[in-house]
């Protein structure tokens, strides 16, 4: 554990993320996780604001 205290978040994170606009269906974020293997999403606003995280349970939640 103590190795994490040297290692900078930067070197692990993804830079190119995919994610959803506000507006966007829940078909959108299906087909989005099930392409690319991918359980959450982030959701921005016209400014590329983070609003919120989409997730897999999310998902299941509407269509149960």
């Amino acid at each position: 554990m103590d190795r994490l205290k040297d290692i900078f978040i930067s070197e692990f994170m993804i830079k190119d993320v995919f994610h959803l606009k506000k507006g966007q269906k829940m078909w959108d974020a299906y087909q989005i996780m099930k392409i690319h293997g991918i359980r959450h999403l982030p959701v921005i606003d016209q400014n590329g604001s983070l609003l919120g995280v989409f997730s897999d349970k999310d998902l299941g939640r509407a269509y149960s």
